[in-house]
């Protein structure tokens, strides 16, 4: 029955759209259903006729439409996503351990100076990376440090990742046994990153991370190998969704060297830092931040040999769809080495620490 109602109609819609006035008759089938719903043959066929007119016009329309290929609806779509992620103020990027499982879609962990961020990355990401800190200004005049690192990092989870490096160092117009000294050098080392607590479910992000490291030094009167390794816990937050994140960073560095002059020192270096940056573009930030570093003989911060405090801006840039660029500068504004009438403390410290930074997810 149903059918034979929806045959008629369809029959009648055509007819009107090829400009016959064509009208949908009311058959026994019509008859007997109007008569069980109480509604009139002629109010039956006129709505079917109106609905089934609106279907056939809705298919014919569909017809005529040109036909979109896949390769066009991947674009539009594309498209869109673009659309929404910088309405949202999200950069349509990769940054260092690429992606982010954040809620404000931003990945903190380079994107301060010296301090970094608790984020880390997508399971399964990798990223070649490398870092450098140019060291300026000390007590000898003339003094000039590089040290440069390569690596490679890789996100085994979405909160661990792990890393491995190498590294190399120089120094000119080091302090020697009896004269200015200029030092080459080279090390490896490792690193392992947990992030505990995530922005969005919880109001602050929370990591520790741990990188030991190996290094030799040659001078022209002696050599010395140092041994160590950084414990730091990393703590950031966003102030303003998407625009505005701040973190604080705290630092534990015990160290053993062993020279071929003076034999085997233990000494420690404990850091607390701030940042604070900015998005002004959707892939810059531009910031500042205060570190305090203190330095001591032993490895548990037994005897305080000197202290600073350092200030400066820092810039970070996205480039392209993965990679990154960023730089600080750090000028010490105050320290004290003990033993030293002077206002700042450069026999352990730089009057200028400028660390730059670049890397790409591959």
């Amino acid at each position: 029955m149903r059918k034979l109602l929806l045959h008629s109609c369809v029959i009648s819609g055509v007819l009107v759209l090829s400009g016959h006035p064509g009208r949908c008759e009311p058959g026994p089938a019509m008859l007997r259903a109007a008569e069980q719903t109480g509604q009139q043959p002629e109010q039956r066929a006129q709505s079917s006729t109106t609905s089934d007119t609106s279907l056939v016009n809705a298919d014919v329309a569909q017809a005529k439409a040109p036909a979109t290929s896949g390769a066009d609806r991947r674009k539009k779509r594309a498209k869109r996503q673009a659309v929404a992620a910088y309405a949202a103020g999200q950069p349509a990027r990769l940054r260092r351990a690429g992606r982010t499982t954040q809620a404000d879609a931003v990945n903190t962990w380079l994107i301060f100076g010296f301090t970094e961020g608790s984020d880390t990355g997508l399971k399964g990401e990798r990223t070649a990376f490398h870092e450098s800190v140019i060291r300026m200004a000390r007590v000898l005049p003339g003094y000039g440090g590089w040290d440069s690192s390569w690596g490679v990092t890789y996100s085994t989870s979405d909160s661990v990742v792990l890393w491995v490096a190498g590294s190399a160092a120089f120094e000119e117009n080091a302090v020697g046994p009896s004269s200015p000294v200029s030092t080459r050098g080279f090390g490896t080392s490792a690193g392992l990153k947990y992030q505990i607590l995530q922005r969005g479910p919880s109001p602050i992000g929370l990591a520790v991370q741990f990188a030991p490291y190996w290094q030799r030094v040659d001078a022209e009167p002696f050599s010395r190998e140092a041994v160590g390794s950084e414990f730091r816990l990393l703590i950031d937050r966003a102030l303003a969704s998407e625009r505005l994140f701040g973190a604080f960073n705290l630092a534990y560095q015990p160290e053993r060297t062993t020279s071929s002059l003076s034999g085997v020192a233990n000494r420690s270096n404990l850091e607390m830092s701030g940042a604070i940056t900015g998005r002004v573009l959707p892939d810059v930030f531009v910031g500042g931040e205060l570190r305090y570093v203190n330095t001591y003989l032993g490895h548990f911060l037994n005897d305080r040999l000197g202290w600073a405090v350092f200030a400066g801006p820092t810039l970070y840039l996205g480039v392209g769809t993965s990679a990154y660029l960023g730089i600080a500068w750090s000028a010490q504004l105050a320290g004290k080495s003990f033993g030293d009438e002077n206002h700042l403390d450069l026999v352990h410290f730089e009057r200028h620490q400028v660390r730059l930074k670049f890397g790409f997810a591959f």
